[in-house]
């Protein structure tokens, strides 16, 4: 069986689907979750950071600058003090944005040239202006500042500074376009699977219902009709395989049931034709019987009024008094035949009950002329007989094979049982019966695996036994 032939196969392929769907939405959001975390970390413990020490820097050589402008101009020492606390911190801030540069990819010598514009700047204004203040007098000072390169050194000090910060941002705003790039990529993505999930649902729903409520409706349709007796009707075999195979087992037993209603119905009608025939032999031996007496009778009376004419009146008083027995023969040989075939019917009847009751499937043999033999009241005890023996064994426990020979012999009508198994010793209905009833009861055991039965009804013990020849002086003493 192909394994999407079948409703599991089916329904593990619709869960499959939906879970492996469900299994790449989650996928793809820790995948995004993750990156974006990632993002987050680097803009928050480096890139903004860096931004702020880019601006320390930038504070600190406009620390410088202003500290020695102010010294330039007034000579005072204390005003030197920033100047030389940012020549500590400006190496420490510069380490601090080394490492950040090369992670972000902007280590394109942007910081080495700020460190070579500060240099310069220090070389050919600030230090100069500090040792013409602390050795010159005001004249020399105006000189210098006059002709001293200091501002536009400072301009590409800044210049440089305002470039570093630009890499930086450049590197915020790349690294926010990736965060930004995943997050709609991560939206795409649950749309897309969101959208393939609602399409699997939508195509899980109409494969059920035509690959599962419908056949399932149609056989459940099949049923109430054959439960209703529509027996004609064919049951549709589709679906999966568990639906496939409940339908072809539902219509066997529509077939099955529907060839019992029609052997019942042949069965009825044979039965009326019996019936028929019995009515018919009835009206002759009631009615075509008693009328040919009357006649035969009547011609006896004529002989004794009219000697002369005995020996003709004589002999067909004899034709009339044996079409009488030839009539009545065969109006009761009709009935018997009808009783006696009845009997061997209800003998296979109960034998089809130790299919379920012991296991087995008996055999029946007929022999002799049973029918001609065995009337209603002697098929009786035997039926019961046999009832009586198969209850015997279902309380054994079942036998292993069973055989009944319906027949008659000189003696009488029979019936003798073979049981193939381990049964010897125990006590036999069919024995208390047989000695209520009447006749000759026998359990022999040929082998220790059979036990043979058999139960012979004498002539006294068959209860309306047909087939009996009667004379036509028996008629007239019942007359």
């Amino acid at each position: 069986m192909r394994p999407l032939s079948s409703l599991r196969g089916r329904l593990v392929v619709v869960v499959a689907v939906l879970a492996v769907l469900l299994a790449g939405a989650g996928a793809s959001a820790l995948l995004a979750q993750e990156r974006t975390v990632s993002a987050n970390e680097r803009l928050s413990g480096q890139y903004l950071p860096a931004l702020v020490t880019v601006e320390r820097l930038r504070s600190a050589f406009v620390d410088q600058q202003t500290a020695v402008r102010g010294y330039l101009l007034t000579g005072n020492e204390q005003l030197l003090e920033p100047f030389r606390e940012a020549e500590q911190t400006i190496p420490a801030l510069e380490e601090q944005l080394r490492p950040v540069l090369a992670e972000a990819g902007t280590a394109d010598g942007s910081l080495e040239a700020v460190q070579e514009a500060h240099a310069v700047w220090l070389a050919r204004a600030a230090n100069p202006s500090i040792a013409v203040r602390a050795t010159g007098g005001d004249a020399e000072v105006d000189a210098f500042v006059v002709a001293s390169p200091g501002r536009g050194t400072f301009d590409t000090l800044r210049a440089r500074v305002d470039h570093l910060r630009a890499n930086i941002d450049a590197a915020v705003a790349a690294e926010t376009a990736r965060t930004t790039a995943v997050r709609n990529t991560l939206s795409w993505w649950l749309g897309a699977l969101l959208t393939l999930g609602l399409v699997a649902v939508v195509l899980a729903v109409v494969g059920v219902r035509r690959s599962v409520t419908r056949p399932l409706s149609e056989l459940v349709e099949a049923v109430s009709a054959v439960g209703r007796g529509d027996l004609d009707r064919p049951v549709v075999i589709r679906g999966p395989a568990e639906f496939v195979t409940v339908s072809r087992s539902v219509d066997h037993m529509r077939r099955m049931l529907n060839d019992h209603r029609r052997a019942a119905v042949e069965a009825a009608a044979q039965e009326a034709k019996l019936r028929e025939s019995e009515r018919v032999a009835a009206e002759l031996r009631e009615g075509v019987v008693r009328r040919l007496f009357t006649i035969s009778t009547a011609l006896a009376r004529i002989v004794n009024r009219h000697p002369a004419a005995g020996a003709e009146v004589l002999r067909c008083v004899r034709d009339i008094d044996e079409t009488i027995v030839d009539v009545r023969e065969a109006a009761v040989g009709r009935l018997a035949s009808t009783t006696g075939k009845d009997v061997v019917v209800r003998i296979v009847d109960v034998l089809e009950s130790a299919r379920d009751l012991l296991g087995v499937d008996p055999t029946v043999r007929v022999t002799g002329t049973p029918r001609d033999d065995v009337g209603g009241g002697g098929g009786d005890v035997l039926v019961a007989g046999l009832r009586d023996t198969l209850s015997d064994l279902a309380a054994q426990g079942g036998v292993e094979a069973l055989e009944v020979e319906v027949f008659s012999d000189a003696t009488g009508p029979g019936m003798r049982i073979t049981v193939t198994g381990p049964v010897r010793g125990r006590t036999w209905s069919i024995v208390e019966r047989a000695a209520r009833a009447g006749g000759r009861c026998s359990v022999t055991s040929p082998d220790d695996h059979h036990t043979v039965l058999e139960w012979v009804l004498g002539p006294d013990d068959t209860t309306g036994v047909a087939g009996h020849r009667t004379s036509g002086s028996e008629l007239d003493q019942r007359s």
